[in-house]
């Protein structure tokens, strides 16, 4: 008798998804959902499971000490010991201690623990849904003493959200005057007062001038011992159209800097139902960040050269270039300088065109983080059309996203059926691309089918909710490899592409196997394999 995965990976529909299709992605999803969380921790915690696939063939690349060195294909897409015995560093005698620790790589956008997940290094160009690897030893009951230094950012429920490292300075308004402080203030757990606060200077300055403290969201912030407080540094300044708020206790600190007034105050709190975002800050499913209507400036690297832009940049949605981006001055500027956009948090971002991230070398503030993250922009949000990016990789369409791990180097050895073995680029399936024009046998020289120039992608069935032309089908190209336990799947439809691939009652899958369903998927049958 079959089972319930390989019933849902024999059914392809070619009109939208019926009854009972959707009944086989639900028996899967739970299944190997179940399969996954009883496991323990192999996929991590449910809550921030692991992603790329595990148990394929091939290699792939990790850049360690300016070095190239080979792991396995299936790198960081469970939790393993993946360093032992391979990361120069775990080599010799004495090895660092988290040379044994297991990790993966993890979705910092489905990350939901305590303790949050680093960027990679390993493969600084590889992406996952147009997002830098992220790496997680806590969801894999594991403690992290690689990672060197990160910032504090606050509690698990209650953030941080300043822009961590940007350059420039912000105006602060202590005592009725002006103090500089850096453009960074409040972007996480830091004792910004001591000595930049008039008050903290000199040979005995107050105890509150050594507490560490940041800016943070009243209508995001939960689980504190004290309710954080309205804040006066930065005058008429808002976040999301909310006054700006600060706390010490997210930083683990004491509050002896607020007056009693201002904490009996806090402890109405701020009214968050009532609040209405105005539609300056974008969408309401991908709202800017950022500070805006502050006073001072951020320095932002354009073409190699530093240039002048307001402090409270990206904060809200404006055409920030325009007359200050050196391509925006003069008769002839480029299109997209009279276009709308602001800085989004890709985690909190559910519209239809995806937020980017500037690649360093053209990236305004290449060192400034938000939450850890690389700071991302969204035209879309601000209702406006990106003409400035150049290109971005298509993952999918909303609601069922490409999976694979994207510029990811090396190579994965595919089953394309009939006992032949192919290898193809370790990021196949990362993307909307003809992934086999030119290397499935059947996709070379002048006989290449038709559908060999088609695009499609791997995708997780159990979290494809996006309504398509055809349900996602399971495929046999990986082997036995799985995605967070469950089998692999690939979608033409989600690139836009008719599946001209698996669309005939005689055709092959990427199993390798012949079908014959259609009459009998139409009796209310389920498909019966046939071997070729």
């Amino acid at each position: 008798m079959k089972s319930a995965a390989a019933l849902a990976g024999s059914c392809l529909l070619t009109a939208a998804p019926s009854a009972e299709s959707v009944l086989l992605r639900g028996i899967v999803a739970g299944q190997h959902g179940a399969l996954a969380s009883g496991g323990g921790a192999k996929f991590g915690s449910l809550d921030c499971p692991c992603i790329g696939f595990d148990d394929i063939e091939g290699e792939t690349l990790a850049h360690i000490n300016s070095t190239d060195v080979k792991y396995p294909a299936d790198l960081g897409g469970s939790c393993q010991s993946w360093d032992e015995g391979r990361s120069p560093l775990c080599k010799g005698a004495s090895p660092p201690k988290w040379c044994k620790q297991e990790w993966c790589y993890v979705d910092p956008r489905n990350c939901k623990i305590p303790v949050m997940p680093k960027m990679s290094d390993y493969q600084p160009k590889a992406m996952y849904q147009n997002m830098p690897l992220h790496f997680s030893y806590s969801t894999c009951d594991s403690k992290d003493t690689y990672t060197k230094e990160i910032s504090e950012l606050g509690s698990a429920g209650c953030r941080c959200v300043g822009f961590d490292n940007s350059p420039g300075t912000t105006n602060v308004t202590i005592g009725g005057k002006q103090v500089e402080y850096p453009a960074e203030i409040g972007g996480q757990c830091k004792a910004w007062d001591l000595g930049s606060n008039p008050y903290c200077k000199g040979a005995n300055p107050s105890a509150w001038c050594a507490k560490k403290w940041c800016f943070v969201d009243p209508c995001s912030c939960s689980g504190l011992p004290a309710p954080p407080k309205t804040s006066d540094y930065l005058g008429k300044g808002t976040f999301q159209g909310k006054p700006v708020h600060y706390s010490y206790a997210t930083c683990g600190e004491i509050d002896d800097y607020s007056s009693a007034e201002k904490k009996k105050e806090a402890e109405a709190g701020f009214d968050c139902a009532a609040h209405e975002m105005p539609d300056s800050f974008g969408s309401k499913k991908c709202p800017c960040v950022g500070f805006d209507n502050i006073t001072g400036e951020t320095l932002a690297t354009v073409g190699g050269k530093k240039v002048i832009y307001p402090a409270d940049l990206g904060g809200s949605c404006e055409a920030w270039d325009t007359g200050v981006n050196p391509s925006c001055k003069g008769d002839k500027p480029e299109p997209w300088c009279k276009e709308k956009w602001c800085y989004v948090d890709p985690r909190k971002c559910d519209i239809d065109v995806m937020p980017k991230m500037s690649p360093p070398e053209t990236s305004y503030q290449p060192d400034a983080r938000y939450q850890n993250l690389p700071l991302y922009y969204s035209y879309s949000t601000c209702g406006s059309k990106d003409s400035w990016a150049k290109s971005v990789a298509n993952v999918g369409k909303p609601g069922c996203r490409c999976i694979g791990i994207d510029n990811s180097p090396g190579t994965t050895i595919a089953n394309v059926g009939g006992g032949k073995m192919v290898e193809y680029p370790a990021e196949i399936g990362g993307e909307c691309k003809a992934w086999d024009l030119n290397r499935h046998p059947r996709c070379k020289g002048d006989k290449a089918e038709q559908w060999c120039s088609k695009q499609w992608c791997f995708v997780d069935i159990a979290s494809c909710t996006a309504k398509l032309d055809t349900t996602p089908t399971a495929s046999g190209y990986m082997g036995d490899a799985t995605f967070q336990g469950r089998p692999i799947y690939y979608s033409y439809n989600t690139c836009g592409e008719e599946n001209l691939y698996t669309g005939s009652d005689e055709a092959y899958n990427h199993s390798g196997y012949k079908k014959d369903w259609a009459n009998e998927y139409r009796n209310g049958d389920y498909p019966k394999w046939k071997t070729p």
